[in-house]
């Protein structure tokens, strides 16, 4: 299907986690840490059932960006008949 994966790291200020929880709090600056000690139950219900992302448009711009340049790359490798 020719799909390509493209990796956004939300930051703090983007989650609707940072309002219940605060910037500082290790569910918004580390959910890493937050995932490893609180485990599977908690990413569930906290970030995947709790969170909304607003994404910062100036930062996910470089994103879109990068996924238009491959776009047009794999256009020019196969172009439609």
């Amino acid at each position: 299907m020719g799909l390509h994966y493209e990796q956004y790291d939300a930051e703090g200020h983007e989650s609707s986690l940072s309002r219940k929880y605060g910037l500082r709090d290790v569910v918004v600056s580390d959910p890493e840490a937050a995932k490893r000690d609180k485990g599977w139950g908690f990413v569930a219900r906290v970030y995947l059932g709790g969170q909304n992302v607003t994404l910062d448009l100036s930062r996910f711009r470089h994103t879109l960006t990068r996924l238009h340049a491959r776009a047009l790359r794999v256009r020019s490798l196969h172009p439609a008949p």
